[in-house]
């Protein structure tokens, strides 16, 4: 559901943090996450260049040709004063704790969700989750309502409870305000997002989303389609989660800075899609969103449009490509053929991208180019094991090397069954066995256990 991700990463924060002003909200903490983005909380939060609807006045229509006719984010206010989570106090944090701890959700390290593709093996009741260790700031609970219904299938009631306490927004027309400016025939995804102070996602793109914040407070930072810099592409690196400093304290021509958004409690954010984002929680956050797919017809068009300026631009060219799959009278080896080879270079700490190429020459029988690729990343992965394990500051995230670890090792075994093979079965089950090194909760990670005992 969340369409092809791209690269993501945690920041890097001080260790030694000083003494941060902390207040509450519906009894959620909020906090400034990172001492570098300026003074103590004040009144100079909640800073945000784009438009603004409330809810109570605006229609449907007048949302269709502010924000989504011209695909531009915005943010909506007065939208979630009648829901019950809010309302009926039924989401201010003992009684979220009380009414919906024993809920399961998936849980991940912020640079985990992208490089999976959304995804998480690893499920967290909510009341483990929020009363954990205040150090443990860098995981995240993201999930679908869908999901969260089928892992949760002996709380039927309760979650029943959880999906009506927040309803959907609705305009002065009475009409909800978003989905009815879209195709009958999309469906939106519902969506849980809860994390803790410097929490968030790192940045990644998908389809036409809207996040309502209930509680707390979060800043976005986002690059329009197509526009993240080249620089900002090439260094960016989950390993050592960089995201922060690469594209806003490193960056000397502020015209390279992703646009900055500071949503508030209560605020809706509609962000279309294919808008590069990351998110980082001042304090603790909870939302709830919608999120649609990919429109193809769109991702072609905006590719086609961003290559006649921007001949190498690596999302265009990847997005070009993915729709291309589409075409069921292309044969997989004309699509391997197809496959941008040269976005690798573009971007070299994408491992999810190179997995994708790992498939491509495999299916063209290129085991030489497919085992150079292999090797790279071998060593890429080696090097931050080293790091972490001889170097006491050593800023690499463990869970992500882990998730990495276990990224390639999988695709590798997956390769394996064809007849292009690019890694000896030793190889293989040494990357999987690293990935439950770093990685705690693969401990109980039954399919890796499971191909560790085929080699």
């Amino acid at each position: 559901m969340l369409v092809y991700i791209f690269v993501l990463v945690g920041s890097v924060l001080g260790r030694n943090k000083p003494r941060q002003q902390v207040t509450k909200d519906g009894g959620w903490s909020v906090e400034r996450a990172d001492p570098r983005d300026g003074l103590p909380w004040g009144k100079d939060f909640g800073y945000c260049p784009f438009p603004v609807i409330d809810a109570t006045k605006a229609t449907s229509r007048v949302f269709y040709d502010k924000c989504f006719k011209v695909q531009s984010p915005c943010i909506i206010e007065n939208g979630l004063l009648t829901w019950p989570a809010i309302q009926k106090y039924h989401w201010h944090r003992k009684n979220f704790l009380r009414s919906f701890g024993k809920l399961k959700t998936m849980i991940a390290s912020r640079s985990e969700f992208p490089l999976n593709q959304g995804q998480s093996n690893v499920r967290m009741t909510l009341e483990k989750y929020l009363n954990r260790s205040r150090t443990a700031t860098e995981s995240l609970l993201f999930d679908f309502f869908e999901e969260i219904k089928h892992s949760n299938s002996n709380l039927k009631k309760t979650f029943r409870k959880f999906d009506t306490d927040t309803p959907g927004v609705f305009g002065a027309d009475g009409k909800d305000l978003f989905f009815s400016v879209f195709p009958e025939s999309t469906k939106p995804y519902k969506l849980l997002s809860i994390g803790r102070s410097g929490g968030g996602i790192d940045y990644h793109t998908h389809g036409d989303t809207f996040l309502a914040l209930l509680f707390g407070r979060k800043t976005w930072y986002i690059y329009p389609p197509g526009r993240l810099p080249s620089r900002v592409s090439r260094e960016i690196d989950l390993l050592t989660s960089n995201w922060k400093n690469v594209s806003w304290y490193s960056t000397q021509d502020r015209k390279d800075r992703p646009v900055l958004c500071q949503q508030k409690s209560s605020q809706v954010l509609y962000l279309p899609q294919l808008f590069h984002h990351a998110t980082e929680n001042q304090g603790e956050a909870i939302g709830v969103g919608w999120q649609f797919n990919l429109d193809g017809h769109v991702v072609e068009r905006t590719a086609r449009h961003l290559l006649r300026t921007q001949p190498d631009n690596p999302l265009a060219l990847f997005n070009l490509w993915i729709q291309s799959q589409g075409d069921k009278t292309t044969s997989a080896k004309s699509v391997a053929k197809s496959f941008p080879f040269q976005i690798l270079e573009l971007r070299p700490n994408d491992l999810s991208l190179a997995i994708e190429a790992l498939k491509q020459y495999a299916i063209l029988k290129d085991a030489q180019n497919g085992k150079v690729l292999v090797r790279k990343w071998q060593k890429k992965l080696d090097h931050a094991s080293h790091d972490l394990n001889t170097n006491p500051t050593s800023i690499i995230v463990p869970t992500t090397l882990g998730s990495s670890f276990r990224a390639l090792g999988y695709a590798l075994h997956v390769i394996a069954q064809t007849n292009t093979p690019l890694a000896k079965p030793q190889e293989i089950a040494r990357l999987l066995h690293h990935a439950k090194q770093y990685h705690p909760t693969a401990q109980n990670d039954h399919s890796v256990d499971r191909v560790i005992k085929e080699y």
